[in-house]
């Protein structure tokens, strides 16, 4: 590779609207032959931070917290009640492209989401818990069998962060089914 030299270079970038800048490192490849020059790589040192929020601020977009969750499941234990209705209400509008409306009252009576599809409504309701190992009772899903017999629908779903159920709420829940309930 004779011909061939290295040039390594700096930048710093920054936008003339907002002043958001971006420090990198460049080594480019240089064709002495061919007057060609090939970017070898690029590393960006470091770059400005405009603001910082928590996941849980108001101003962190569902987009955001779904793109963040993906990376770091563990995360999903650490948000906020209501920001995971948002998240549960964000993935079921994508994935079965129905409207969901948020019930945002502290005390909602088992109703956390209501989805409306086709003219039929399913009642949802969302538990964020802290720990994956938690047990799911019986009364939780008592209380959303209620909500949804209150609110004159016989669609239900139940929303958890824990991997399992009692053994009582699943006997509740396959009774429910068997009264055509359905979840």
């Amino acid at each position: 590779m004779e011909d061939v030299s290295f040039e390594e270079s700096e930048k710093v970038w920054e936008c003339d609207t907002c002043r958001w800048w971006e420090h990198s490192l460049y080594s480019y490849m240089d064709d002495q032959h061919k007057y060609q020059q090939f970017k070898d790589w690029e590393n960006k040192i470091n770059s400005a931070i405009l603001k910082k929020f928590g996941l849980n601020s108001k101003e962190v977009t569902i987009i955001t917290l779904r793109k963040y969750i993906s990376e770091n499941n563990d995360y999903i234990y650490n948000i906020k009640d209501k920001k995971m209705e948002e998240l549960v209400a964000s993935v079921f509008k994508e994935h079965y492209n129905c409207d969901v409306r948020l019930v945002e009252k502290s005390n909602d009576g088992g109703v956390d989401l209501i989805l409306i599809q086709s003219g039929k409504s399913t009642i949802v309701q969302v538990k964020r818990r802290t720990v994956a190992e938690k047990v799911e009772s019986v009364k939780e899903i008592g209380e959303l069998l209620g909500a949804t017999m209150l609110a004159e629908s016989r669609n239900c779903i139940f929303v958890t962060t824990v991997n399992h159920f009692s053994k009582d709420a699943i006997k509740s829940k396959q009774l429910a089914i068997s009264k055509e309930i359905e979840n």
